[in-house]
């Protein structure tokens, strides 16, 4: 019945009462002991938040020393972000309307780093109803917190992907066993007609849609980027579709190992159709020469190995292709090895990239996968962009035209003020297609101007004009 105490209560009350000094201390040192060596921060708090106890871990989880955060509120620790909705639940658990809260928000440890922290708290109350103590329990969630932010910054640049033209894909070549495509964007459905609700994209489906004259040199054209891994591959082949009939397909692979032995294989494939049949109008002995030996591969990014084509043959027609069933060792070719880095180019070559949209960010960051000897360095805004390319002059710049702080274009006029960073190549990136919009961009020194939604091979291809040994900036490594 509410207002009396059970006979339990009484018990224990009563036990409370006769015992020795000894034995309360004892019970006073076991509770002192669980309070700091428990695995989680705790702290307790006055009603108003006041720091009165607090253990070890809340103070090695924060960065602070005991006696800094004794009598502190713990209000002050609390990023700006998130103190309006602490101080809203600490009004609520007052006033009696709230028996405890969690919040899930970011402190400020000690050095001004941020840690995201599970806080429980609770308020203890007298006999009499009255809030007396408060006790809040730590949890540090900051590396659930970043595995969260990049699950949603890789669902934002899958999305991304859609708009771009071609298929962004990467498969996993194993040590032992069939290849397995881990990734494809779904343009890779349009490419191949697949229909992505009924049947996935896979390996296997993308054999079955290559042509059959050209199915041969595809194969081949694995086995070489697995011998000479981490160089680019370009290649063009067609393809046999079910309602579009005989396309050309057009992309560039770069083969990466893994430290298990294995390989992982980063491409782009686009559709270029249309542009092939543009480039043969008014030449039918050209077309007839591509038609005759379809299929080019040539490795790019400072090596001379190519893979000449070879006349037509009877292609196998693989079950379930793999990367050496269908391939015959004997009949390729002797490819020269990768030309090995001297002591003048071991510095990667350094492109800085000033962008706001971390979209976009993401979207650049794969496609230099297919680049791994190149350095990218992002910058945020103008200011860092700047900053940046003072301390790291960079290769070449690539600027997005709508920066947060400053256009693209007051970027480089700060730039050209600086005798040492001047002349730094650069290239403009926008979504601005308009004639006078280029102009500008021409006048302001910009030796090539792309538009967004980026082109992948558009990109791939100015940068690799850009830094081939010929035209390589000054000061590339």
């Amino acid at each position: 019945m509410s207002g009396k105490s059970s006979p339990l209560a009484d018990q224990n009350a009563a036990e409370a009462f006769r015992a020795s000094p000894e034995e309360l201390g004892q019970q006073a040192a076991l509770w002192e002991a669980v309070f700091e060596q428990s695995a989680c921060g705790q702290m307790l708090l006055s009603p108003e938040g006041e720091i009165q106890a607090v253990n070890s871990k809340a103070c090695q989880m924060l960065g602070y020393a005991r006696d800094a955060l004794l009598g502190t509120r713990c209000h002050t620790l609390t990023h700006p972000g998130d103190l309006s909705s602490e101080l809203d639940h600490w009004r609520h658990l007052q006033e009696g309307h709230l028996p405890a809260f969690r919040l899930e928000q970011r402190f400020l440890k000690h050095n001004g780093a941020i840690i995201w922290v599970e806080m429980h708290v609770s308020m203890l109350r007298d006999a009499k109803g009255q809030a007396s103590r408060a006790v809040a329990v730590l949890h540090d969630i900051s590396t659930r917190k970043h595995i969260e932010r990049s699950l949603r910054e890789r669902d934002l640049l899958l999305k991304s992907l859609d708009h771009i033209p071609g298929a962004l894909y990467k498969v996993l070549l194993p040590v032992q066993g069939e290849p397995q495509l881990l990734y494809a964007s779904t343009r890779a459905a349009e490419l191949y007609e697949v229909d992505p609700a009924s049947q996935r994209l896979n390996w296997t489906t993308h054999y079955k849609r290559v042509h059959p004259e050209d199915l041969h040199m595809v194969t081949r054209l694995v086995e070489a980027s697995l011998q000479h891994q981490s160089h680019p591959i370009q290649y063009e082949y067609r393809v046999v579709l079910p309602n579009k009939g005989v396309r050309w397909l057009s992309g560039e692979a770069v083969a990466q190992p893994l430290p298990d032995g294995g390989t992982a294989w980063y491409g782009y494939t686009n559709d270029i159709t249309e542009q092939r049949q543009n480039r043969f109008t008014g030449d039918p002995r050209s077309e007839e020469a591509a038609v005759a030996n379809p299929v080019v591969a040539t490795m790019v990014s400072r090596t001379d190995i190519q893979i000449d084509p070879l006349p037509p043959s009877d292609p196998p027609t693989p079950a379930s292709p793999s990367l050496g069933g269908d391939t015959q060792p004997d009949l390729l070719p002797d490819l020269p090895q990768p030309v090995q880095p001297t002591a003048s180019n071991v510095r990667p070559i350094r492109v800085l990239y000033a962008e706001d949209n971390e979209i976009n960010v993401l979207l650049v960051e794969q496609i230099f996968k297919l680049r791994p000897q190149w350095e990218l360095v992002v910058a945020p805004n103008g200011a860092s962009a700047l900053e940046e390319a003072r301390k790291h002059r960079p290769d070449i710049m690539l600027v997005d035209l709508h920066l947060g702080d400053m256009t693209g274009f007051d970027l480089i006029q700060a730039l050209e003020q600086n005798p040492d960073t001047r002349d730094i190549t650069r290239v403009a990136l926008s979504a601005d297609a308009m004639p006078d919009s280029i102009q500008t961009a021409e006048r302001h020194g910009f030796i090539d101007y792309l538009t967004k939604p980026l082109d992948v091979l558009a990109l791939l291809r100015c940068l690799d004009d850009l830094l081939s040994p010929n035209t390589a900036p000054q000061g590339a490594a």
